[in-house]
């Protein structure tokens, strides 16, 4: 792979994950947000560096659980975006594609009909009017024309991690609301791992590399527990020890949902005062978790 061609693919990853990261945002705040603002800006930064030359759209297909943009593949920008799956699915869009014309304001306009369920909006006889009606003229959405490959979750670890990351979303989700966490489901997907892990145990750790432009902290968090469950492993736990410590490992930052986002993704040094509000985290998540019912005190004692 050359310089530019890696330089490229970078790009396209950054787009991609970025484009997730912005509805996890509107699931955390409001249209105006410093951090909604921010998705949006780093989108059309990228989105014109990509939209030059011979190329004057982008089209970012849903195949699976993969996302394909400008025909390929992107394995790092899939591993988060189940969220993002899940909504295509239920509205039925097989790809988007975003024309070179395309700013910030049309670009959450249709972020934010996009998250909103409406079904509807997205069905072949409505959506050129639903588009023409939030002002996305450069925007284009296409219907999926035959069911996307579904393999097990059990036979596909890509899959797998997906379902650990969507489980930690939920839960920084849940946890900035003051709602309740649903450990039960944590327990599952920690489960499902060590399924994945008994069979093959380098599948998950291997995409674990891959997430390197991780936002919301959930890469560190998948890979503490990925690691966690090697060592107890290693150590000759039994099925119980393991489940315990995968998901006390995989809670373990649940307090950063606490966090003010300006702070835990700071570009650069904190100060004195942000140190000390980062440094309130593990406090806020044992505080979390003791407020769960029926949790296991590893969880507390691990964050």
């Amino acid at each position: 792979m050359t310089e530019a061609t890696g330089a490229l693919l970078e790009t396209m990853e950054s787009f991609a994950h970025e484009f997730v990261v912005a509805i996890l945002n509107l699931e955390l705040h409001a249209p105006q947000s410093n951090a909604v603002q921010e998705s949006l800006r780093n989108l059309t930064d990228w989105h014109r560096e990509l939209t030059t030359g011979d190329r004057d759209a982008l089209r970012l297909v849903v195949d699976g659980d993969r996302l394909v943009l400008a025909d390929t593949p992107l394995i790092g920008a899939s591993l988060q975006a189940k969220k993002l799956i899940e909504i295509t699915g239920e509205c039925g869009i097989g790809a988007i594609e975003f024309g070179r014309g395309m700013d910030s304001k049309e670009l959450l306009r249709f972020l934010m009909l996009l998250t909103s369920h409406q079904r509807d909006a997205f069905d072949p006889r409505n959506v050129e009017a639903a588009m023409q009606r939030i002002g996305a003229r450069n925007i284009r959405v296409e219907p999926r024309l035959e069911a996307p490959k579904s393999p097990c979750a059990h036979d596909d670890p890509l899959r797998g991690y997906q379902n650990l990351a969507d489980c930690l979303q939920e839960s920084h989700v849940a946890a900035s609301r003051g709602q309740s966490l649903s450990i039960d489901r944590a327990s599952d997907v920690v489960e499902e791992a060590l399924a994945h892990m008994n069979r093959e145990p380098s599948s998950l750790l291997s995409l674990a590399y891959y997430d390197d432009i991780d936002s919301f902290t959930v890469g560190h968090s998948i890979r503490v527990a990925l690691l966690a469950l090697q060592v107890a492993r290693a150590a000759g736990c039994d099925q119980g020890g393991l489940m315990r410590v995968g998901t006390a490992a995989l809670l373990h930052d649940i307090g950063k949902s606490r966090i003010p986002q300006d702070v835990l993704f700071k570009r650069g040094p904190l100060s004195d005062e942000e140190w000390k509000i980062m440094a309130m985290h593990p406090r806020l998540g044992a505080e979390i978790l003791v407020e769960q019912p029926d949790i296991d005190p590893t969880a507390i004692g691990a964050a």
